[in-house]
């Protein structure tokens, strides 16, 4: 790393003609991802900057190249997604236990959501259903082919999960950190991630299996 520099809770490295790269933000409080910090242009920010951190509302960036990863924010309640957020990029959020709600306007290019719950604009993937959401007995709407990675991570009131015929793929972590779950049964022909969650005690379904 080059030269390193703390300033109002970010630690950012200098890159040169004027751009910079955040590493971190230890602050708290209602925050945007910054485009320009401390009169540097904010060129890259790492996907792990707003880890245990105090941020209670985060309003996210439209530059970001991958999913940010927040986690272990104690406080954090509530992530608002910019209307330009690339596809693929909504962020990953682990261990904040009381984060409640993803803000989405209308004129989202790549996202919506239904109940709460955060999907791609075409309903076809279901990114992340809030920790502190409240949802107890959920059923996966139709058409949705895949659960992305995280997707119901900690969400600590959900008790049952139903799972469309159709879906194709379950992502990393999906369904762990979840206390008192019944059994979900997965579709035939999706591919699921052997760290999704829900092995070994779950099991695929039987070809004439149509319950769960």
């Amino acid at each position: 790393m080059g030269n390193m520099i703390t300033n109002n809770g970010y630690r950012y490295e200098l890159l040169g003609e004027g751009k910079i790269k955040v590493y971190s933000y230890t602050g708290g409080g209602d925050i945007a991802v910054p485009d320009m910090l401390d009169g540097y242009d904010v060129a890259e920010i790492s996907q792990l900057t707003y880890t245990n951190c105090g941020v209670q509302r985060l309003t996210l960036s439209d530059k970001p190249q991958k999913p940010m990863i927040i986690s272990v924010c104690w406080d954090l309640r509530a992530i608002a997604l910019p209307d330009g957020l690339g596809a693929g990029l909504a962020p990953r959020v682990m261990n904040c236990p009381i984060f409640g709600e993803f803000e989405v306007g209308e004129g989202s290019e790549n996202y919506a959501l239904k109940d709460g719950v955060l999907f791609s604009k075409d309903g076809s993937i279901l990114y992340r259903m809030p920790c502190a959401c409240g949802i107890e007995h959920y059923v996966v709407p139709d058409g949705v082919k895949e659960i992305a990675p995280h997707a119901f991570n900690g969400c600590y009131n959900l008790r049952s999960v139903k799972l469309p015929e159709g879906l194709k793929k379950i992502g990393f972590s999906a369904f762990e950190n979840l206390k008192d779950m019944a059994e979900v049964v997965i579709p035939r022909g999706c591919e699921a991630d052997p760290d999704c969650g829900l092995f070994p005690e779950h099991d695929f379904a039987d070809d004439e299996d149509e319950s769960y």
